[in-house]
């Protein structure tokens, strides 16, 4: 088929976004199966999009999902080849190659799309910066995911949640509550900065700008605490560096507790130090050693831990080179009496939260309580918001953004309105929330029976009708017993039995949720 065929076949009602694709397509070596999915995703965004913003609210706006997605194929994809599924229990359903632009995935507009995110991550912090690169590791799995989702659960007549791979899903819940309580923007801006070692920072300053020293904190200590735990299930020489660091914390601690005695080692190891990064530079500046040192190495290393390269292999030693600079440039601080003190409070804050973290050699992170621990935080903050609004439009989007975060899966079998350890906060944050957009005249106070009010209107949070201003309801008397029939529109979606213990409850025509 020719390409001007399929590309007609596409109908972007934005800009000129049909003849930017189209330019772009006639540069790119993309075969006819690789252009369709392209086209296909489009297609999706184009008609999915409108249920996608409604349910979620914290979303780029249209223009700008398309055209990052365009930027994307334009500049990091040189090469999208389209691979058949084999009879292969772990074969991979896509391949990145970052440094030569090539993608590889199975004939799937989700997976393409996934993939077409992953190729354009946040590259990490090359010294290791552990926490930094882990919360790099969340924000570019957590984009990745999020991206797709309008895909993977957006259908043009429902919405679900289909993620079922139990790493995928923990992410996406950090990520999720991350979006929450910062919206869309601001992660946005976030993930952009340039010099990424500003990014934890600029993570700490938005989050304890918006909920304050002690809720903030504590939300960014379990939140950190959950990026490190997850990069070490999935990253075995990372888990490496973290178990590495705790002890090097512990004995630098020890270490400090005599003074005296430690300044006067550390002109010991500065000189230690000192040697090792001249042992580096001769290596880096002669060939030979390079080879030489790189087949030392892969002598030591199993099969699957080898060194890729020598380019690689310059790389890391790169990055051990600066590390020993931070190292004596640590030093040098400890030896200055004015900044002794500031440097061993940064050290034991260090050393407090590596002592938090449940790493081992050989075994699963234990990331099930921190992922609980995560959500009562984070409910404790998104409540806080709610309390905060004062705005009817801002009370809609709370609304709709609570209903989204219950349907978010919280393991592979159960989602977050299932989870009983998360029930009394998650009924304390809808009975606030019920009384504020009542009082914003957003909802109808269908009486003042409190307890017949929450029942009620709860349903809201449970129901996966996309627009929840259609939601009519009607109150029924049927053998005896009292009723609540949903509708959406002229559908009937639901019933639900109501008992409360007060009188007073009428009857009622139907009549609409939303003022």
């Amino acid at each position: 088929m020719k390409k001007e065929k399929i590309l007609s076949k596409l109908n972007l009602n934005m800009k000129d976004y049909n003849i930017e694709l189209e330019e772009i397509l006639d540069k790119k070596a993309f075969n006819v199966e690789a252009q369709n999915l392209l086209l296909s995703i489009f297609y999706k965004i184009e008609n999915f999009y409108s249920d996608y913003k409604q349910v979620k609210r914290q979303v780029p706006n249209r223009d700008e999902f398309i055209k990052e997605i365009i930027k994307i194929i334009s500049n990091k994809c040189k090469q999208i080849e389209i691979i058949k599924p084999k009879e292969i229990k772990k074969q991979e359903k896509y391949s990145i190659n970052t440094d030569k632009g090539v993608i590889e995935a199975f004939p799937n507009e989700l997976i393409l799309i996934y993939a077409l995110y992953k190729i354009e991550q946040i590259k990490e912090i090359e010294e290791k910066a552990l926490l930094d690169n882990a919360v790099i590791d969340l924000l570019n799995e957590g984009k990745a995911l999020n991206c797709s989702e309008l895909i993977r659960d957006f259908n043009g007549w429902s919405w679900t949640t289909m993620l079922d791979k139990l790493d995928s899903i923990q992410y996406n819940l950090i990520f999720q509550n991350l979006l929450l309580l910062l919206g869309y923007e601001k992660i946005s801006d976030i993930s952009n900065i340039k010099d990424k070692k500003q990014i934890v920072l600029k993570l700490k300053e938005n989050i304890k700008s918006e909920y304050g020293e002690e809720s903030g904190n504590e939300f960014l200590r379990l939140f950190f605490i959950g990026c490190v735990l997850l990069k070490s299930n999935i990253d075995n020489n990372y888990k490496k560096d973290v178990i590495n660091e705790k002890k090097k914390l512990i004995d630098k601690l020890e270490k400090l507790q005599d003074k005296t005695t430690f300044l006067s080692k550390i002109t010991d190891d500065k000189k230690e130090l000192t040697n090792k990064i001249k042992e580096i530079d001769k290596i880096l500046n002669n060939v030979d050693l390079l080879k030489e040192e790189y087949e030392i190495r892969n002598k030591s290393l199993s099969k699957n831990n080898k060194i890729f390269s020598i380019s690689n292999l310059a790389e890391m030693i790169e990055a051990e080179r600066n590390e020993f600079l931070q190292d004596i440039k640590e030093y040098n601080d400890l030896i200055d009496p004015r900044k002794f003190g500031d440097m061993k409070k940064q050290i034991e804050q260090r050393q407090l939260f590596f002592k938090d973290l449940d790493v081992f050699e050989n075994k699963k992170e234990p990331i099930n309580k921190y992922i609980l621990d995560i959500q009562k935080q984070f409910l404790r903050c998104f409540k806080m918001r709610v309390e905060n609004c004062v705005l009817k439009n801002d009370m809609i989007d709370l609304i709709y953004e609570y209903r989204y975060y219950r349907f978010l899966k919280y393991s592979k079998d159960k989602m977050i309105k299932e989870n009983r350890y998360l029930n009394k906060q998650n009924y304390d944050i809808i009975n606030i929330i019920i009384k504020k957009a009542e009082e914003l005249k957003v909802l109808e106070k269908i009486s003042s029976n409190e307890e017949y009010n929450r029942i009620v209107l709860e349903e809201i949070f449970n129901t996966r009708i996309i627009t929840l201003e259609n939601i009519s309801i009607q109150i029924m008397l049927e053998d005896g017993k009292m009723f609540v029939h949903y509708y959406d529109g002229n559908i009937l979606e639901s019933r639900k039995e109501i008992q409360v213990k007060e009188n007073g409850v009428k009857l009622r025509k139907k009549f609409k949720l939303f003022l």
